[in-house]
Parts: C-alpha cells; structure tokens; sequence
C-alpha cells in the first residue's frame, strides 16, 4: 500500500470540502436573490404607503371643502329664514294699520259724545280685528256646549251637573282660545261641568 492509498480517506475528505465550497456560492446567490425580492417588496410597500397618504390628504381637503361648504350653507340658509321670518311679519303688521288707524278714529271722539256711539265705533274696530286674524288662519277655539279637550282648554273651575250626559261638557267660557291649523296658539278658559253619583 503506498502513501496515496493510506491518505485515501483524506483524499475523501477534498471531495466533501470541494462539494461544499461548489455549494456555497449557491446559498449565497440564493441570500442574495432573497435580499433583491424583501427589496422589491419594500419598495413597493413604501410606494402603496406614499399613495395611501396623497389619497388621505386628498380626502382631508375634500372633507375641509365638505364643512366650509356646509358651514356656510347653514350661514346663508338661516340669514334667508330670518329675512323671510322679518318679512312675514311686515306683512301681517301691514295688515293691522287699518285696524289700528280706526282704533285711532274712535279715541279722537269729542267729550260730549254719545257713549253708545263710541262703543259701536270699538265694536267695529274689534270685528275688523276678528277679520285680520281670521285671514291669517287663526280661529277661536269651539267652546261652550263642546267637551273639555285639555289641549284647547284650561279648567279653571268646574261645576257639579245632575245629568250624566254632562260630565266633562264646557259650561261657560271665561277668556277665548285661538288656535292656527293644529297648533294651540291660547287655550281657552271655561268651567267645565262634573257629574258624580250620589
């Protein structure tokens, strides 16, 4: 056996180192090719991060847009109302001068005259009110004979009734109730009749 033959294992042992260092360059190609994809994909992660915030920023100043838009609706809308709450009420105002001008008329009476004139001068003047008020859809609210509807009507005294039938029936009327559509505009004051059994 020569000196080669006896150093056959170690000539094993090149094998096995030559076959490692051919696999080396391998596991760092395939390092390397790992590094180049986390890149990739950092790059494109930080590219969708810069698109995520120019759409934030783009829905911020729409939104910002959105508010001062509103804001200022809301401005313009309630100047509108309150021009148009000022105008209604000139127009209901202009329709009472006439009231107030025949008003007028019955205090500029003379000392002697008649009592039973000048009370037919503010019957007129009451009537002519009536009327103003019933074209803006303001009526008295029903009363006497009617049954007491706690939304139209305040009790303010009640009175002991012999027949049934009249339990809860307005007796009297004591200040007058007006109404506008179905809103109470002043309950009327009564006595309203009770029936107890004996």
């Amino acid at each position: 056996m020569n000196d080669l033959e006896k150093d056959a294992p170690g000539g094993a042992s090149d094998e096995a180192c030559d076959n490692a260092a051919s696999r080396a360059p391998n596991a760092a190609s395939q390092e390397a090719g790992a590094d180049v994809v986390r890149d990739a994909e950092n790059e494109a992660l930080r590219e969708e991060l810069e698109t995520l915030k120019r759409e934030k920023e783009e829905f911020r100043s729409v939104a910002l847009e959105a508010k001062a838009d509103l804001y200022n609706y809301r401005t313009r809308t309630e100047r509108e109302r309150e021009k148009l709450r000022k105008s209604i009420a000139a127009d209901k105002a202009a329709a009472f001068l006439p009231v107030l001008d025949n008003l007028d008329r019955v205090l500029q009476v003379s000392e002697g005259s008649d009592i039973a004139s000048v009370l037919k001068g503010v019957s007129m003047v009451r009537e002519q009110f009536l009327s103003v008020i019933l074209d803006m859809g303001i009526e008295r609210v029903e009363t006497v004979g009617k049954r007491f509807d706690p939304v139209c009507h305040e009790a303010v005294s009640t009175e002991r009734v012999p027949e049934e039938e009249n339990d809860g029936i307005i007796l009297e009327e004591y200040l007058p109730g007006y109404a506008a559509e179905e809103r109470v505009l002043r309950p009327a004051r009564v006595r309203v009749g009770t029936y107890r059994k004996e």
